[in-house]
């Protein structure tokens, strides 16, 4: 009796653990960008979908947050061919590491943005800064959370900024905590301009800092799921299970929905 129920505990647990990989890759990723190259102009979209970044102007390669990462100065920004996969409707999920030291000339700069449809954008406040969505539905909505409502950062620091929007409400997160919200309605509108970091519109809106784990879905990520990226990083998914037997890799599990 002893031993079927340590043959049916374990079973539970590897049942648990297998539960875990599909509900941590469910999530419909469209592209996962590491910034772990190292070396080159170029970003490689970890998810597989070829949607590569070119760097353009002031830029090195640094450590990040987990790994290597991207430096940009002030001119140096990151370009992202337009697809299909960035245009969302109404589940949309985007999540960024990033250092910033500074944002110049402008008050604001887009980590990411793309004209006409959203823009996740660090506002410049004085010595120091906050993080703030844009959404447009025919229009842009915004400023999300309301200026002020969120916490006052300091440059120089690492933070992990995320934003989801659900067709009715578009949630800001710093460090894996939700600062705000408003009431957005209806699907996300749809063009074909390029994805940007940095350089973002307006005649130039460029940030100097770092940027490490950028990651966009067409899902809507629970706040606890956003607190598990934040803490442990993509490349956490890799190799699960019992003594790394069971090794997959993301999407592999993916369930689509």
């Amino acid at each position: 009796m002893r031993q079927i129920k340590l043959h049916f505990a374990c079973a539970s647990i590897i049942f648990l653990i297998l539960m875990s990989c599909v509900t941590m890759t469910n999530a419909e990723t469209v592209a996962i960008w590491l910034f772990d190259e190292g070396k080159g102009e170029k970003i490689t979209d970890f998810e597989g979908r070829g949607h590569e970044g070119e760097i353009k102007d002031g830029f090195k390669w640094v450590d990040g947050k987990f790994g290597k990462g991207l430096y940009l100065d002030s001119s140096g920004y990151v370009e992202i061919p337009h697809h299909d996969d960035f245009n969302f409707d109404e589940k949309m999920t985007i999540m960024i590491w990033a250092k910033l030291d500074d944002i110049t000339p402008q008050d604001f700069v887009g980590m990411p943005r793309k004209e006409g449809e959203y823009v996740l954008a660090a506002h410049k406040l004085g010595g120091k800064m906050e993080m703030t969505m844009w959404v447009n539905n025919g229009g842009w909505v915004g400023q999300i959370p309301d200026g002020g409502v969120g916490p006052s950062l300091d440059f120089g620091e690492w933070h992990h900024y995320a934003t989801t929007y659900d067709g009715d409400t578009c949630r800001v997160y710093v460090d894996g905590e939700e600062i705000g919200d408003k009431k957005v309605g209806g699907a996300v509108s749809k063009g074909a301009d390029i994805l940007r970091l940095s350089n973002s519109c307006c005649d130039g809106r460029f940030m100097e800092g770092t940027l490490d784990e950028f990651i966009m879905a067409k899902d809507v990520f629970s706040e606890e799921l956003i607190q598990e990226y934040m803490n442990k990083g993509v490349e956490m998914y890799l190799s699960v299970g019992p003594a790394g037997k069971l090794s997959i890799t993301w999407g592999r599990l993916k369930t689509k929905g």
